[in-house]
């Protein structure tokens, strides 16, 4: 999705609580912003897919550093690790971006696009 038109202070305040939730209820924060504001803002739509798309990308990536624990012992708890350490960082660096009211998209690597 390209950038389109001003982002009022409203869109923020729905973009940000979109990243920062899925600190505290997972993938729910984002889908209530996606719910409640998806069809009214293109901006807190952007962000809230792409924060969906990253809480499904990493609860995937944490099963099967969780299954590498069960199967090879502490090599999957370093991969486990590794998983929460890179969705931290992409969640901070998104909220920062979207309070600053820009359109900033993660990376395909952490974010797989399965929501639109």
């Amino acid at each position: 999705m390209t950038p389109g038109g001003p982002v009022t202070d409203e869109d923020e305040r729905w973009a940000v609580p979109a990243y920062v939730g899925m600190f505290v209820v997972g993938f729910v924060a984002p889908a209530i912003v996606y719910l409640a504001r998806g069809r009214s803002s293109r901006f807190a739509r952007f962000h809230a897919v792409q924060a969906l798309n990253l809480s499904i990308a990493m609860v995937v990536c944490n099963l099967l550093a969780f299954s590498t624990l069960y199967l090879i012992g502490m090599t999957g708890l370093l991969v486990m690790l590794a998983v929460l350490a890179v969705e931290f960082f992409c969640v901070v660096k998104a909220a920062i971006g979207a309070n600053r009211c820009e359109w900033y998209r993660l990376p395909s690597i952490a974010a797989w696009p399965i929501f639109r």
